[in-house]
């Protein structure tokens, strides 16, 4: 019974098909809370926007449907049409047919334009006209129809438009980079190893000098005369 079709319950429930797409209704939002955390609300069309940011950036015109139940929470999210570069036909019917599989007491419509405008054409308006009257008689709430272009969208039920705000990085993200960024500009530290080698390192004349010196410092304190080269006497 849970998963009955409203055409079912129609031919073999003997239901209206009013009541037949209130049962489904039901059936689909007890599913729903059964299988885990209820869904956020979708209360801003930044947040509609949200669930298929992939729009912002496909070649394609694309139409997405999410439906929501009373609070707005969503119930069902799918594609429910994909075109050409410059259009996407589809009937108002397939929308709402999708809308009620998906158990919804309401919907949000959106698709794309890929040449970076959302501006609504006049189709769009005309096929929001359609879906917004055919919705009202089966009973459903079209909340919106929004246009998704790059950063931007526009509304064609309320004219409303906006860009889609960029993430904010959290406190702890912040702090995070700062501690990257210290550590990538202070010079290390050296180790022991290195410090012993800086403070053996002479401080006065060459080693080679030394050794020299040192051999005549010896020759003089043991009384031996420090003998000249062959060359030196000649001269």
């Amino acid at each position: 019974m849970a998963t009955a079709s409203v055409a079912w319950l129609v031919s073999v429930g003997g239901l209206s098909p009013q009541e037949a797409r209130r049962v489904t209704a039901a059936f689909a939002l007890a599913l729903a809370a059964l299988r885990g955390p209820v869904a956020p609300a979708l209360k801003r069309a930044e947040d509609v926007v949200g669930s298929v940011l992939h729009l912002a950036t496909s070649g394609v015109e694309e139409l997405w449907l999410i439906s929501v139940d009373p609070g707005l929470r969503t119930t069902g999210r799918r594609r429910v049409a994909l075109g050409g570069r410059a259009s996407c036909a589809i009937d108002p019917v397939d929308v709402l047919r999708a809308a009620i599989e998906d158990g919804a007491s309401g919907l949000f419509v959106l698709h794309n334009h890929p040449s970076g405008d959302p501006t609504p054409s006049d189709a769009d308006l005309r096929f929001t006209r359609r879906l917004e009257q055919q919705s009202s008689v089966l009973g459903l709430t079209l909340h919106d129809h929004l246009v998704i272009a790059g950063a931007r969208w526009a509304s064609c039920v309320s004219g409303a438009a906006g860009t889609l705000a960029t993430p904010t990085p959290s406190e702890g993200e912040r702090d995070e980079a700062r501690a990257d960024d210290a550590q990538s500009t202070e010079p290390p530290e050296p180790t022991p190893q290195d410090t012993r080698t800086a403070e053996l390192l002479p401080l006065g004349p060459p080693a080679a000098l030394s050794v020299v010196t040192a051999s005549r410092e010896g020759a003089r304190s043991h009384g031996a005369p420090i003998r000249r080269s062959a060359a030196r006497r000649r001269s």
